[in-house]
């Protein structure tokens, strides 16, 4: 289980009001299944998967993960050097993770049809081919679970498939969505992201009920 304990976030700006997005928030998220972050715009999703993934630190209190996840996926393309070819950034990757770059670039390719994308410079693509190369590369890679932001970007073929792989690896995979179509289709477990906080839901029926009456 991933926890977070009594955790608060809250951003600071020289010259504006700190920006409130998590009150003192306990919560326990399974690490082994298909888990939602359902919430509104601006409620805090992608903050919750970025404390998850230890790009960013609470402002109190603690995220406990006991295992390996991913870098957050979907970071609006950047997760790579942009000014280094596909093929340069799977190498570095590879060598990060102990594995053959070649064979990390067919997977890949076999994953998203991204082959033809990897000999230029990440910053001469459209930044949806970008977000491709970047899905398709950390879909690739082992982790016990993925953290990926903003489903729906990708089409829902390569969704399938990507929750594929990741039950083939028996890994859990935790995604946000403002969608409740998304969750009834994929989730088993929602952790819902209102009023500054995170409630845990094991039924996802009763999760999309308590969002829709908090959007009302």
């Amino acid at each position: 289980m991933i926890h977070l304990v009594s955790v608060t976030k809250i951003y600071y700006s020289e010259g504006h009001p700190p920006h409130l997005v998590f009150l003192p928030t306990t919560v326990a998220l399974p690490d082994d299944r298909r888990v939602a972050i359902l919430g509104e715009r601006g409620q805090g999703k992608t903050t919750l998967l970025q404390m998850i993934s230890g790009i960013e630190a609470p402002t109190e209190g603690k995220v406990i993960v006991p295992l390996r996840v991913s870098p957050v996926i979907n970071t609006k393309g950047w997760l790579l050097h942009p000014r280094m070819t596909g093929i340069e950034n799977f190498s570095f990757i590879a060598r990060v993770y102990g594995m053959d770059a070649n064979r990390l670039a067919l997977a890949a390719d076999a994953f998203a049809g991204i082959g033809h994308l990897l000999p230029m410079p990440l910053n001469t693509h459209e930044a949806a081919e970008r977000r491709l190369i970047e899905f398709a590369l950390m879909a690739s890679l082992p982790f016990d679970c993925y953290l990926l932001d903003h489903m729906s970007t990708f089409e829902p073929e390569l969704v399938e498939r990507f929750f594929a792989a990741a039950a083939a690896r028996k890994a859990g995979v935790i995604f946000t969505t403002r969608s409740p179509r998304a969750v009834r289709q994929y989730a088993d477990f929602v952790a819902v992201v209102a009023d500054h906080t995170v409630r845990g839901f094991n039924a996802p029926a009763e999760a999309i009920d308590f969002y829709e009456r908090e959007k009302a």
